[in-house]
């Protein structure tokens, strides 16, 4: 950091007057001046490189004591003295009363505080503040400042119409789109809207967008934001029964009130004393990395800036330390022990993906807003077969999800985040198209604990029917012919009979053929002989008929055979089953004509079952004689 002076010399002079007289040496002020942070001690004056809240950390001295200076209950600089050094009664007044005259508070809706893409919207959708990244993205420039997000961008109307939601205090996540930018690759983007204390008991909207395409954007936890004055009723019952430890501390980080589960905690100055600074006690007594960064986010509290930190414990687990400003002169903080250990973490996530890439069942891990996070291998056959070793962020390249109807479901219908929202998702068909072609899944979607996401377990319908199809197939079938067999030839009667009761015009006719002579082929002249005679009297039987009818094989030398609309040409088929079966057959060295009996029923009529059908088919059987008439 090169140093450079500032204009008002007489007034840094003051200050530098102040401080030596003070008995400082090496102590020095930090505040803001509007134009960035200045560090000012009695031998110099440098402007820093950086905004205020980034580099507290490199800022503040390493040991020491930090004095927030307050005028009119905020914060307008800090005092840093150094060990050893003490400083005259009153200096923290007299450099508070001369800050104030230009020290800058910052600016509630300057995009200094935020990261990333996003923007701040007020109460009545008008954006505020964006960070540069956010105007880049969405190609607008300072000037959209100050103007409704509808006006902005016709999509953006659908936003106006949850903010009182997200005053209320309830985070909207937004559903994934395409975002074309000029001089960019077309990128899917996700968002959320969620509340953000301004000033006082003012919320505002933070409207923050990420890429999908890379990596997902990594969401911390929310926790309701504070947006109620300490001393406000309904704050009091909600802080006084907060699973989490918390605490009110004042501008100088003081702490001024603890709720039940801060004095829970384990005994042994683990809990902040009332009355001291939050980074002085505490679970982090004794760490001075982590008193650092806790006495950074009360600082920047005492600005009223927002800020969440993972504080790495010497020994035990991590905690999640959040930092939410409450009106001009307090602040909450919040204190969370993760309850697991990194390396842990590191082998359970390790195992889960070995598990997961050999996985014979079809699983889908998602986040809290329902985006895939992991796929087993069953799931990347079945979903993503050119793309083994895609990663699960990447799966709109590969597939795309649609229901029954083939319609594309939006994101929303997405069983996983259906699931989140608190719906019964239970083995419901959805189409998965890729490049493979079209697969049939049934999705059964169910919540992980803790707000962790949702698992989608899937189901290939197509396998499973083409499976029952086979087997329906097999069960239908005679093994040797590959006619229908008797149950599909009753079946295939029950629909005609069905017809010819809607319509008595409809004509069917059941013919009922009988093999005599032959006793046991297979016994007589072995299986493979036995067998080729079977095939060649089917083959003669469905030359016989034509192709709109219906020939069956029974046991052993029974066929079958259903006639649509025989009219006339039951006779001529008559005709010609005696001119096929007059014709002798040769097995090996032997050549018979076998006895041929027919049954026939030639109107189905009154029937009044399958079985009745045959029944009278069977009574009817004789020997198929020279002449044969229909009528017969």
């Amino acid at each position: 950091m090169e140093p450079s002076f500032l204009s008002s010399e007489a007034f840094n002079a003051v200050l530098q007057a102040v401080l030596a007289s003070s008995g400082a040496s090496e102590s020095f002020v930090l505040f803001h001046d509007g134009g960035g942070t200045v560090r000012l001690g009695p031998g110099d004056v440098r402007r820093l490189e950086g905004d205020w809240g980034a580099g507290l950390d490199r800022w503040l001295p390493p040991e020491g004591d930090t004095l927030p200076l307050l005028h009119g209950g905020q914060t307008v600089g800090l005092l840093c003295t150094v060990p050893g050094e003490a400083l005259s009664a009153g200096t923290d007044h007299t450099l508070s009363g001369l800050l104030a005259q230009v020290s800058v508070t910052a600016d509630p809706w300057s995009a200094d505080q935020l990261s990333g893409q996003s923007a701040l919207v007020d109460r009545c959708g008008r954006l505020r503040a964006a960070t540069p990244g956010w105007f880049a993205l969405f190609g607008l420039s300072g000037e959209a400042t100050g103007q409704p997000l509808g006006e902005l961008r016709p999509g953006w109307r659908r936003l106006e119409q949850v903010l009182p939601d997200v005053l209320a205090g309830r985070a909207h996540g937004l559903p994934a789109w395409r975002e074309e930018s000029a001089g960019q690759a077309a990128r899917t983007l996700g968002g959320d809207l969620r509340p953000w204390p301004v000033m006082g008991g003012e919320l505002a909207a933070l409207f923050t967008v990420w890429a999908l395409d890379p990596a997902p954007r990594a969401v911390p936890g929310d926790a309701a934001p504070a947006g109620l004055a300490s001393g406000h009723a309904a704050f009091q019952a909600i802080f006084g029964h907060a699973p989490q430890a918390q605490w009110i501390v004042d501008a100088r980080g003081t702490v001024l009130d603890g709720n039940a589960a801060a004095a829970a905690l384990e005994p042994g100055g683990a809990a902040a004393t009332l009355g001291e600074p939050i980074w002085s006690s505490g679970v982090w007594r004794g760490l001075d990395p982590v008193r650092r960064q806790v006495r950074a986010a009360a600082l920047r509290a005492g600005r009223g800036e927002a800020s969440e930190l993972l504080l790495e414990m010497e020994a035990g687990a991590p905690w999640q330390l959040r930092a939410r400003p409450l009106d001009r002169s307090h602040a909450l903080f919040e204190a969370v022990p993760l309850d697991h250990d990194p390396k842990t973490v590191e082998r359970q996530l390790a195992l889960l993906d070995v598990l997961m890439a050999h996985s014979g069942e079809a699983v889908i891990v998602t986040d809290g807003r329902g985006r895939p996070l992991m796929f087993s291998g069953a799931v990347r056959r079945m979903m993503m077969p050119g793309a083994q070793e895609a990663a699960a962020r990447d799966w709109a390249r590969h597939f795309e999800l649609r229901g029954t109807d083939g319609a594309p479901l939006s994101p929303a219908q997405f069983p996983a985040v259906r699931a989140l929202r608190g719906e019964q998702v239970q083995d419901e068909e959805v189409l998965v198209v890729s490049d493979q072609g079209t697969r049939s899944l049934a999705m059964s979607a169910h919540l992980l604990p803790g707000d962790l996401g949702a698992v989608v377990l899937a189901r290939d319908l197509g396998e499973k029917r083409r499976l029952l199809s086979y087997l329906s197939q097999v069960t239908r079938r005679d093994p040797l012919t590959e006619l229908p067999n008797r149950q599909a030839f009753l079946d295939r009667i029950e629909t005609a009979l069905e017809q010819r009761r809607h319509d008595p015009e409809t004509r069917y006719a059941v013919l009922l053929c009988e093999l005599g002579g032959l006793g046991d082929p297979l016994a007589t002249f072995g299986p493979v002989l036995g067998q080729r005679l079977w095939l060649d009297c089917a083959a003669r039987f469905r030359d016989v008929f034509r192709s709109t009818d219906l020939v069956a094989r029974f046991e052993q030398g029974q066929f079958a055979a259903l006639l649509a609309r025989p009219g006339n040409g039951l006779g001529l088929i008559l005709d010609r089953l005696r001119e096929s079966f007059s014709v002798p057959f040769t097995v090996g060295e032997e050549t018979f004509v076998p006895e041929l009996r027919v049954g026939l029923v030639p109107d189905l009529g009154t029937q009044l079952s399958p079985h009745d059908v045959l029944f009278r088919a069977s009574q009817s059987l004789r020997v198929l004689p020279v002449h044969m008439l229909a009528s017969e």
